[in-house]
Formats: structure tokens, C-alpha cells, sequence
């Protein structure tokens, strides 16, 4: 199991689309349990990149797609991972 801990970043690239990236560490956690159980943790610098794009639903309630990439330097695990949300606009400047 591998849990982010990162300092991330956002830049609006377009109205809809938006760029996000950031590092900091990962805690990793393994569990073997053959002749014997034994559970290992520990921490590993590593990076983060992603691209979104909302589809407005109204002017206030949109659909944010989300391509993740991640990446955990020390056991160089890595996860490309597809997000879909929905997003409000709480206040508008």
C-alpha cells in the first residue's frame, strides 16, 4: 500500500483545462504472510503529475475528468490513474 503525502501545485492552462504537479514523500506498507507474517514500512521521496478538464454542467456545477500520474522513487512503483468529479463553484469573483 502506498499512501501520498505531497506538496502539489495547480496552473489553469485554459478556461477548462488545468495542470497539477507536486512532490514529497509516500509511505509505503508491505504484509507477507507465508511461513510467517511480517509487515514492513517506509517512506520514499517521490512525484506527482496531472491533467484536468471540466465539463460544464451549468454555470456553477461542472464534470472534472482527471488523468493522475504517480510515482514513488525508492521501490519505483508507479500508477497512472483516471479520476471523474464533480465540482461546484462556490463563489464566483
Amino acid at each position: 500500500v502506498a499512501v501520498p503525502l505531497l506538496l502539489m501545485w495547480s496552473m489553469p492552462l485554459t478556461k477548462r483545462f488545468s495542470l497539477f504537479g507536486g512532490w514529497g514523500t509516500y509511505r509505503l506498507t508491505s504484509k507477507l504472510d507465508y511461513l510467517g507474517a511480517t509487515r514492513a514500512s517506509t517512506f520514499s521521496l517521490g512525484y506527482a503529475a496531472a491533467l484536468s478538464y471540466v465539463y460544464p454542467l451549468s454555470p456553477t456545477v461542472g464534470l472534472d475528468m482527471e488523468g493522475k500520474w504517480y510515482y514513488a522513487a525508492e521501490s519505483q512503483h508507479t500508477i497512472l490513474a483516471a479520476q471523474v468529479q464533480l465540482v461546484w463553484k462556490l463563489h464566483l469573483w
